[in-house]
């Protein structure tokens, strides 16, 4: 049988693209023509010859480390936080009904199988249960955090530039199908959230520098915290979710670090995208746009 669970609601997707520190200073000569009118430039690189400069997101996702951007966060939080939340599941192709999400503080993962005997609360619907509710087996879990669903952590080189595509959305949609077996039952499904204090350099990174801000600017809006769903377990097995939305507000914040100290991060100087993806328009960024456009 194949199971697809869906889960409708707003958030901030989070990507991270990493620059070496050639592919960074390449980044940054780009910006300088995107200040300076063509003949200054000429002025400034005697013997070379000159070129528009090129739209900066198109460079980084080009130059990206590994080819590709990282994941931080689809950035949906679950549908015990208070937020507009939609759960639905099916079982190969036909609607599945479940009693609701049951949110367990204390649950703990031990191999295949949620423990649930030091539990002492049972939440759903924003209602307290102080035993198992008598449809238990007919709810889906939310489990919260879980150690035992680490990634695994790297390191970012002092010198590199670390690029962060922010994109806020009103309704989005995770998505996660797999087989189960004959024996499923909807409480062997449980939800599990991001865990920033086991987080990659980058995740961390964002966490430190960025998400505070975005909690600020959202969390009236839209709920929006660090309780952020990942997955969801079934028999041991984390499934990633998949997000798809439309629309939303763009954000672009650059890191660098020049001091080399872990917690050395800060904006890169070319920053001028904080507060809108201004490295997407031209026009916002340089200047002198009109003089170079067409050269």
């Amino acid at each position: 049988m194949k199971v697809e669970l869906k889960i409708e609601g707003p958030g901030i997707q989070v990507y991270c693209y990493e620059l070496n520190a050639e592919r960074k200073k390449e980044l940054e000569e780009n910006f300088n023509k995107m200040v300076m009118i063509p003949e200054v430039w000429k002025m400034d690189n005697p013997g070379k010859e000159w070129t528009p400069p090129i739209y900066p997101m198109d460079m980084i996702a080009e130059y990206c480390e590994n080819g590709v951007p990282s994941l931080i966060t689809h950035g949906m939080m679950g549908p015990t936080d208070g937020v507009d939340i939609n759960v639905s599941l099916s079982v190969d192709g036909e609607d599945k009904e479940f009693a609701g999400v049951c949110w367990l503080v204390d649950a703990e993962l031990e191999e295949d199988l949620i423990n649930i005997a030091y539990q002492y609360s049972f939440e759903m619907d924003g209602v307290e249960f102080l035993e198992k509710p008598a449809n238990f087996d007919e709810c889906i879990l939310h489990v919260g955090h879980q150690s035992g669903t680490r990634k695994e952590e790297g390191e970012v080189p002092h010198n590199h530039l670390l690029v962060y595509r922010i994109i806020s959305y009103t309704k989005g949609c995770l998505t996660a199908s797999f087989e189960v077996d004959d024996d499923f039952k909807p409480s062997q499904l449980a939800l599990v959230d991001e865990l920033p204090d086991a987080a990659t350099m980058e995740e961390s990174i964002y966490y430190f520098n960025i998400f505070d801000c975005l909690r600020d600017r959202y969390q009236d809006s839209i709920g929006f915290d660090e309780n952020t769903l990942r997955g969801v377990l079934y028999k041991g097995q984390l499934y990633d979710f998949e997000l798809s939305f439309k629309g939303g507000d763009r954000f672009v914040a650059a890191l660098e670090n020049d001091s080399g100290d872990e917690g050395g991060w800060h904006p890169n100087r070319w920053d001028h995208a904080y507060l809108h993806e201004s490295w997407g328009d031209y026009r916002q960024v340089s200047p002198y746009y009109d003089d170079w456009k067409d050269s």
